[in-house]
């Protein structure tokens, strides 16, 4: 009894030593030994919901268990690390975290990839978590500030038309039968919230080893069993073009809605860019469970060809160069060729693949 007794004590005295240096002097010492992730850089934005800091270098921010160095240019859009400004830019780039280019260098990325091939002046306009809406915002913006481009490649990533459910003013109607389709994810109590915040704001070193913590095991726990979220049938973000039936829109009616709501976005930003002299093309890419439970013709690719026919100078569709190699190489090593382990993000060589289409079918 006093060995468990004096072995509590000396538990009970360490962790509180450690809790005590982790509350004064936590985020000195993950600074100083490069283990806190840096994502100050990511603010909120009066014009377009969120955005970048300007003129921001980091060598240490970081996506899942991946880091990288990421800068952004005067303007406040993420660039190659010492870039020159302009206000006017051959291409521009849209989208969401695919654009963006996380957990990669910039170079790596397919928007970098196509400036140093083309030697092009390019913009990156990407960011995570968007939408056509908050697209059109952006692009009010900064066309009204005078940066100006020829043309402007949009990446409708397929979760787009989940994504309008939060950005789309439509859907912020209390009337709104698919109001609150995105709301199903919200499935953390203001408890485990609170905890969480917490850790983060006051216990920096005990917040970033639970997370690391959190990594491994779930990282241990997929290859035990293989059976990611995102390569499911019925994923909601990616699996509305060939299941119907994905419960966090509700139902048939509500995405419906929201692929129209998608798409008379889109005209507007076609109405906006032919205001001002600028072309429109559209790039779609697949996600890793399109690869499995979808086709080259997929519902996807038809809206975007057909909403392309009489308004874009290009349709970027590149499903062909990826389900191709569905000829000799199975789904899953396409997957694990293209894209991040257990993420649904393009790695090095699928951000290459999808640059050289671009390189070769654009510029």
């Amino acid at each position: 009894m006093k060995k468990f007794f004096s072995f509590f004590l000396i538990t009970l005295i360490t962790t509180l030593i450690f809790l005590t240096i982790d509350f004064f002097l936590g985020e000195k010492l993950l600074v100083k030994f490069k283990l806190k992730i840096d994502n100050t850089f990511r603010i909120q934005n009066n014009f377009y919901h969120h955005g970048f800091k300007k003129n921001y270098k980091t060598n240490f921010t970081g996506w899942g268990p991946y880091t990288y160095t990421f800068c952004t240019n005067s303007h406040g859009f993420r660039s190659k690390c010492n870039s020159v400004e302009h206000k006017k830019y051959d291409v521009a780039f849209i989208g969401d975290s695919f654009t963006e280019g996380v957990g990669l260098n910039y170079e790596d990325t397919f928007v970098g990839i196509i400036e140093n091939l083309t030697q092009k002046k390019i913009l990156n306009l990407g960011i995570v978590s968007s939408s056509p809406s908050l697209y059109l915002k952006k692009l009010n913006y900064i066309l009204n500030k005078g940066i100006h481009f020829d043309d402007l490649i949009v990446a409708m990533d397929l979760s787009d038309i989940y994504d309008e459910l939060s950005y789309n003013e439509t859907f912020k109607s209390d009337t709104n039968k698919c109001k609150y389709g995105n709301q199903v994810l919200q499935n953390k109590t203001n408890f485990y919230s609170y905890i969480k915040y917490f850790l983060k704001d006051n216990l920096q070193i005990t917040y970033t080893l639970l997370k690391k913590l959190w990594w491994e095991f779930n990282f241990r726990k997929i290859n035990k069993n293989f059976n990611l979220a995102y390569l499911e049938k019925n994923f909601y973000r990616s699996a509305w073009p060939y299941n119907n039936t994905i419960k966090e829109f509700r139902n048939k009616e509500c995405l419906n809605e929201l692929i129209v709501a998608t798409e008379l976005v889109s005209m507007e930003i076609y109405s906006l860019l032919r205001k001002h002299g600028i072309n429109l093309s559209i790039l779609i890419y697949p996600w890793p469970g399109t690869l499995i439970h979808d086709n080259e013709n997929s519902k996807y690719v038809e809206i975007w060809k057909n909403f392309c026919f009489t308004k874009c100078k290009t349709f970027l569709n590149s499903f062909p160069i990826f389900f191709d190699e569905l000829n000799y190489i199975d789904n899953q090593k396409i997957i694990d060729k293209y894209y991040f382990k257990y993420d649904v993000h393009f790695n090095k060589k699928g951000n290459k693949l999808l640059a050289n289409f671009l390189n070769k079918n654009f510029f």
